[in-house]
């Protein structure tokens, strides 16, 4: 009973990190969440696994923790930059890693931001990723490890909100401890 209460539970909290994140995207387009705190090389990161080993995230930072600028790219060196930038986000691997025991494969990831859309815009931007993977040996992940805490340089801190099926935790990740090990 109380592992099918911790399921239920589990669930209905992915249901609402989904929901909340709709509707700061919803209201603020190009990821421009207005919930989320601007700042410098820091990040924000939800993470949910389920029971049946989805393992879900969601990462909000400002672009700072990822180009040396955040406005709209003015030379060919920045517009190189926020290309590369854009092909690495592609692949989950650029931001974090699992225990390989856990058998944890990209099934989806979305990454957003002003800086990648032709439009002008005022202010400073923001990085929104949404991903997803699918592990197919769920009671073997251990470990989540970002290591984009030691390749970036400009991306500090990160403050992660973790919630499985078992358990809820939260912790903050630096360049010196960028691996979360689940309780």
């Amino acid at each position: 009973m109380k592992v099918l209460f911790m399921n239920l539970l589990a669930s209905m909290w992915v249901c609402v990190l989904g929901l909340s994140s709709a509707v700061a995207v919803a209201a603020e387009p190009h990821g421009h969440s207005g919930g989320h705190r601007h700042v410098h090389g820091e990040a924000d990161v939800e993470i949910t696994l389920d029971a049946q080993g989805r393992l879900s995230g969601h990462l909000q930072a400002a672009m700072d923790a990822f180009l040396p600028f955040e406005h709209a790219p003015k030379t060919e060196a920045q517009r190189r930059q926020l290309s590369q930038l854009q092909e690495s986000l592609q692949q989950v691997g650029f931001l974090l890693s699992a225990n390989p025991e856990a058998g944890c494969t990209q099934t989806s990831v979305q990454a957003d931001s002003a800086l990648f859309h032709a439009k002008a815009f005022s202010g400073h931007a923001n990085l929104e990723v949404k991903f997803t993977l699918q592990c197919a040996h769920p009671s073997a992940l251990r470990q989540l490890s970002f290591d984009i805490l030691r390749r970036s340089g400009r991306l500090k801190k990160i403050e992660l909100e973790f919630v499985g099926p078992n358990t809820q935790a939260k912790a903050v990740l630096t360049s010196k401890r960028p691996a979360y090990t689940l309780p």
